[in-house]
């Protein structure tokens, strides 16, 4: 025969607040590592490549929806060499760890 076991739902609770706090924490310092890195390639690209526009959307206009997979958004204008926008490209690449 088996022994019939107890389920805490008490502590399944607490089990499983610890581990949303553990993964909010985790992605609230991902984002800010983000949004960082956004504001460099940025700089960057004002300095380096002058568009004449520059357009951001996604997560990191919407931190609370930032996932694990999230990457960092951007569009520029004004560029007349598509060489320009790879090589624009290239260099945001090497400043992130996120995909660009």
């Amino acid at each position: 025969m088996y022994e019939s076991e107890t389920f805490d739902v008490v502590a399944a609770k607490r089990a499983f607040a610890q581990r949303h706090a553990l993964r909010r924490d985790r992605l609230l310092a991902l984002v800010g590592q983000a949004q960082e890195d956004f504001c460099r390639i940025i700089d960057m690209l004002v300095r380096d490549y002058h568009p004449r526009r520059i357009y951001q959307w996604g997560s990191l206009l919407h931190p609370e929806r930032f996932q694990d997979i999230s990457d960092i958004d951007i569009a520029v204008e004004g560029w007349e060499d598509p060489m320009t926008g790879l090589h624009a490209l290239d260099t945001a690449c090497q400043m992130t760890g996120f995909p660009v």
